[in-house]
């Protein structure tokens, strides 16, 4: 194309920089997905491992209802919350 006949070399060149630089930017994307890939699986293994730790209680409360048994009751039940 045209006088010069660098022409097609130029184009060729290009084309090589421009598939390296993709290269490199595809490398570093999927870097960035690997690592968020490994923390969600981390959190997922935290997850589970909590889920395991936390199996229900029964909850022992006295069914006169007075101030202090409601406190008790309050208390116990926020207390399986913070668990």
């Amino acid at each position: 194309m045209g006088a010069n006949p660098y022409h097609n070399q130029h184009i060729d060149e290009f084309a090589d920089c421009v598939d390296a630089s993709l290269y490199e930017l595809q490398q570093h994307y999927d870097s960035i997905i690997l690592q968020q890939q490994e923390q969600i699986e981390q959190l997922m293994e935290r997850v589970a491992a909590l889920e395991q730790k936390l199996s229900p209680t029964p909850f022992q409360l006295e069914l006169m209802i007075t101030k202090d048994n409601l406190k008790k009751l309050r208390n116990t039940i926020m207390g399986a919350f913070r668990k």
